[in-house]
Parts: structure tokens; sequence; C-alpha cells
């Protein structure tokens, strides 16, 4: 049944003239049972429960407006009654805690921080840690770089006995201080987390790492000494070699590596046997790496660990080409099918520059071949491989070898400068290392400052071509090609220019650009896809690869005859351009007058 509203909202008015807040409200909740919409009328009622002392009532009645306006998107209002409620109820964490929300929604986050902080003091003081650490996590989400606030939380963590979410805290607060600058700080919370986690050995490791790079290298081997005067943890002496090793005190090295390995082998670890056999390999001693080695690598085999394995052999053929033991078992490790794909072809690869080719080429070549070749088809024609992996980009790059670090080509730079022959060689010798120790990014990074200080030096371009194929990524490598023929087309090298290309569109056969390219240079003759070869870094000859194959080329865009030599130069010019990116504006060389003509 309808109200009269009017005459309700004249008779609320009333009772508040005489102060009877309790008719008042009664009163105004009819007007809300006729209309639970009416905001206005809620407010009111929101505000005679404060002046009645009723505070929980009046946030739910202000709550249940600022929901409404959320809802309907005005975050302002829904703010504002929020921070009402905030003024009403100055010890409530929750209403803290969605006011947060809703700056963070807004892009606010100091307001959001503020609130945050003070819902997760509220909650400690009312004595509950557990929900109080859980708005502390959404803290620092806000603010990732807040440290202090990170060692506090696992130290709350610590307390509260999760020790795992502790000593992530702790190990992040650790990195972002140490990042910082703050040295001591970071070394603090690892001293913490440490003694939280006196098993774990990341703390320590960070902190012994971080000491010895600040040139503290004696306080960290001393630290480590009175630790493990109270715990012979193994984790503990491979850190003291490591330290040792920092300083050059290689005496004291193979004792502390031979301590860890005795301490883990009755727990079943052989990584810290591997420590030691690659630390016999860095001084030269082979005959104890021989010696050991067939011990370990079935350890690795029994847990599984093949890439590893092949890692380990590798490394040891690229020390001492010569060891019979490291060949055998790595021959041994391919023949039986442990490892596969880009591992195959790795070790492969390896087995080809440390044995004699022509005693072994049959069977390299069977090891190798699934990994590296198209399916032929009846025809005797083969797609392009539309998804090539380590082996296949190997395979197209191994058909031109870069020159060895010191062959630098002396090339005149953008600002006709000559080439630096001190700073190429620096940061190929660099790179080379990088590559060694499997530091790819870094090994990339000193090739490109290479490129972009001297953008015509042939040496780093066919450098980071090989690299972005070592590493398995075709699309980098293929736009890399593209950089590559683009400096062989500036030398005069047309021919070379065009076998770079060639392997750009056998490792990224979808890209149009490319066959574009490749059109320009030559409408008529066909693309090949190289079969791999086994080259080698020593001296010995490599066989011949076999003949290429054909397959089909891709169909040009424009019917056109095939241009007259004095047009080459200016043709590929004009198309690497286009792979470059303008795709928006393309130009074709007219081959009757040399006129280029938008399309």
């Amino acid at each position: 049944m309808a109200i009269d509203r009017a005459k309700v909202s004249r008779t609320a008015e009333k009772f508040l003239r005489q102060g009877r807040l309790e008719d008042a409200i009664r009163a105004y909740k009819r007007l809300l049972d006729d209309n639970p919409q009416d905001t206005g009328t809620l407010n009111k009622v929101g505000d005679l429960y404060r002046k009645a002392g009723q505070v929980s009532r009046a946030v739910a009645c202000y709550r249940l407006i600022a929901e409404r306006y959320r809802d309907r998107g005005f975050a302002t209002k829904a703010i504002a009654m929020f921070k009402k409620m905030a003024k009403v109820a100055p010890d409530d964490p929750e209403v803290r805690e969605d006011l947060a929300a809703l700056y963070s929604e807004a892009g606010l986050t100091r307001d959001a921080l503020s609130n945050l902080r003070e819902a997760v003091r509220l909650l400690a003081e009312a004595g509950e840690a557990e929900r109080a650490l859980e708005l502390e996590s959404r803290v620092l989400e806000l603010c990732p770089d807040d440290w202090p606030g990170l060692r506090s939380q696992g130290t709350k963590l610590l307390a509260a006995g999760e020790r795992e979410r502790a000593l992530a805290a702790f190990m992040r607060a650790a990195t972002g201080l140490a990042l910082c600058g703050k040295i001591e700080a970071s070394l603090e919370c690892c001293c913490e987390a440490a003694a939280g986690a006196p098993a774990d050995p990341e703390p320590v490791a960070f902190m012994i790492r971080l000491m010895v790079s600040n040139q503290r290298g004696e306080e960290a081997v001393q630290d480590l000494q009175r630790r493990l005067e109270a715990d012979d943890l193994p984790h503990l002496q491979a850190l003291l070699g490591e330290a040792l090793l920092a300083q050059g005190k290689l005496a004291g090295v193979r004792e502390a590596l031979q301590a860890a390995a005795d301490s883990a082998f009755a727990a079943g670890d052989v990584g810290y046997q591997e420590s030691l056999l690659r630390f016999d390999l860095l001084e030269g001693r082979f005959e104890s790496v021989a010696r050991n080695l067939d011990h370990l690598v079935t350890l690795l085999q029994e847990e599984g660990e093949h890439g590893r394995v092949l890692r380990l052999l590798c490394d040891i053929l690229e020390g001492e080409s010569g060891m019979d033991k490291a060949q055998g078992l790595l021959l041994d490790l391919c023949r039986k099918g442990k490892i596969e794909g880009a591992e195959l072809a790795s070790g492969v690869e390896m087995l080809s520059r440390c044995l004699d080719p022509e005693q072994h080429k049959d069977e390299l070549a069977r090891l190798l071949g699934p990994t590296a070749r198209a399916n032929p088809d009846p025809d005797g024609s083969s797609e392009p491989l539309s998804s090539p992996g380590r082996g296949a980009i190997r395979a197209a790059v191994d058909q031109v070898k870069p020159p060895a670090a010191g062959d630098v080509v002396t090339l005149e730079g953008e600002d006709g400068s000559d080439v630096d022959p001190d700073f190429v060689n620096e940061h190929l010798v660099e790179a080379d290392v990088f590559v060694k120790y499997g530091l790819h990014a870094k090994a990339a990074a000193h090739l490109a400052r290479i490129v972009e200080r001297y953008p015509r030096t042939l040496v780093a371009h066919q450098r980071l071509t090989e690299l972005y194929c070592e590493i398995g990524q075709g699309d980098a490598c293929g736009l890399q090609s593209v950089q590559l023929a683009e400096v062989h087309r500036l030398r005069g090298e047309l021919a070379e220019a065009r076998q770079v290309l060639v392997r750009a569109v056998t490792l990224q056969p979808d890209n149009p650009s490319l066959s574009r390219i490749l059109n320009g240079l030559s409408a008529e003759e066909p693309l090949t896809v190289y079969q791999p070869t086994f080259s080698s870094r020593s001296e010995v000859a490599a066989p011949a690869p076999a003949a290429p194959r054909q397959v089909l080329k891709p169909a040009p865009l424009v019917k056109k005859k095939p241009s007259p030599p004095v047009m080459e130069e200016e043709t590929l010019e004009l198309v690497l351009d286009d792979a470059a990116g303008n795709e928006d504006q393309q130009e074709e060389v007219s081959p009757q007058d040399g006129r280029s003509e938008d399309r």
C-alpha cells in the first residue's frame, strides 16, 4: 500500500526538532521500505544512527550507499562515502581496506598505501597477525621497491612460522637493497634469513657472493670458516672454495670442494662432485678428470640428467679435445638416443670437431640427419622448414663460418672513422667467453655494441647471426641475416648477400619481406635448403657438404623480367629497406628505366 511520502517526511522532521531520534529513524525507514533506492534518505538514517551512538549501523548505511556508487561507476562519490566511514569508525580495518582498494582502482597509489598500512596496524593491534600479513603483501604489491617493508614482512612471517614465505621476502629485500647500493642493509637481511633457515643455502650464498663482489673476500672467508665450525655443511664448503677462488687462493679451493663432495656423497648429491671435476678441468688436471668422469656420468644418468651430462662432456672436450674417455662417453650418449633435437645436434657437432671426420662422417650424418633435414616430396623437391629447431638453424649457418676473433675487417664507420680493432677484438673475445659459460644474453649484448658503434663490421654481424642460431632463436637469426646481407651488399659482395638471404628464408619461410628480397635479386633462381656439414674448429678439414636440394620458390608479387646486372645493387638496397619495416610504402624498380614507382 502506497504511503504519503511528504507527510511521513514532515513527521520525521518534527521528531528531529523534538530530539526524538529513534522515532525519526523509524519514520525515515518507512520511506526506505517504500523506496529502497532512496540514497538521500539512507544517508539521513546513517547520520541519525551516528548521532544516536550506533556506529556500526551508521557504517552499514554508508557502506550500502558507497557500494551503490561503486557499482554504478561513480568512484569519486564512493571514495567520499568511505572517507566518511573512516571518520565515523577510525578503528575499523575493513573500512580502510575497502578505501585502499578504491584508491588503487583510481590510480591513487599513495592514498591506497596509506590506508592499507593503517589497516595493517589496526589488525596487528587487534591480534589478527595472519590477516595483517596478508594485507602487508598487498602493500608490497603496490610498492614493490619497499625493501625495508619486505624485510619487516620477512621478520613477521618468520615469527608466524611461515619459513618459506619469510625466506622469499628476505631474499627479495636483500636483492633490492643490494641493487640500491645499500650493501650493509642487504647483508643484515641475509643474516636474518640465514638464521631463520640455517639449512637453506640461498641466504648465505647471496651474502658471500655480495661480499666478494664488493672487495670483501677476506671477510667472506672468515664468515664461512665460523659457520663451518658450527656446522660442516657441504654448501658452506663449496662457498668457501668459491670465495678462495675469487681471491686467487687456489691451494685451498680444491680442498674445500673435495670436502663438499665428500659430505654430499652420502646424501646422493652429485652437484659438488661435478664442481670438483670442473675445477680440475679449469686447472688442467686432465688425469683427475678422466679418473672421476665415469663415476660422475653414471650417477647423473641414473638421475636422468642426460642434458647435464652432454654439457659436461662438451665442456671437457672444449678444454681437452683429445680426451678419449670423454669422446667415448659422448658418442655413447648420442648413440643410445638419450638426447635428441637441439641437444643431439650440439653433441654431434662437438664430436665432429674431435673425431676423425673421414672415419666417423657416416655415423655422425646418421645421428644428426633427422634434426636438420626437411622431408623430401615424391617429386624430389622439399618444403621449406616451417619450424626450424636448433639443428636446422645450425645447419643453415654452418655454410659460412665467421672469421676468427682477431680477424677484424678494417672499414669506415658511419662518421668516416676507422674501426678500432682493439675495441672490436676485446668485445669479440668477451662474447666468446660468455658463450662458453652459457651467458648468451651477455654475449649478444657485447656483439650488439660492436654493430651499434661500427654498423659495417662484418665479423660482428656474422658472430651475432651465429649466436642466435646457437640458442635456437630462428626469428632473431633471420632478422640478423638481413642485416648481414646488407653489409655484404655495401662491400659489393652480392653473391654472399644472396647466400645469407637464402638462409634467412630457410629460417623464416613465412616472412613475405624476405621472399620479396630474393625475388628482387633474381626472379628466376630457385631457393635452396642446404644440408648440414660437420665443421671443425681444429685444422682437420671437414667433409664436403651434400649437394643442395631445390625447393619451391615463393611466387613474386609482381611479374617482371630479370633485372640487368647493373641494377642488382639498387634492387637489393630497396627490398632490404622494405624488410626493415617500411611496409606502408613499398617501391618497385623498373628494369627498363630504373625509376621507382609507388605501389
